[in-house]
């Protein structure tokens, strides 16, 4: 099965509409849905903007787990 929301797909995409201007100059803030088609709707939070001549972005949103385990 896929990922209901994928944060590393995402935090990409607001780096792209950053560095392209997609929404105009400055930082960007923006939301993302998915996984409503396979019953696990999603939403995560986006946001990007220069810092230092560089890229910083973040991605957030809350989580319904739905397995545990430990790794070794």
């Amino acid at each position: 099965p896929e990922d209901p929301a994928t944060g590393s797909g995402c935090g990409c995409l607001a780096a792209y509409i950053l560095e392209h201007q997609v929404l105009g100059e400055g930082p960007v803030q923006v939301r993302a849905e998915q996984g409503v088609e396979m019953g696990r709707p999603s939403l995560l939070r986006l946001s990007a903007e220069h810092v230092n001549g560089e890229i910083t972005v973040g991605v957030g949103g809350a989580v319904v787990p739905t397995a545990r385990g430990v790794l070794y």
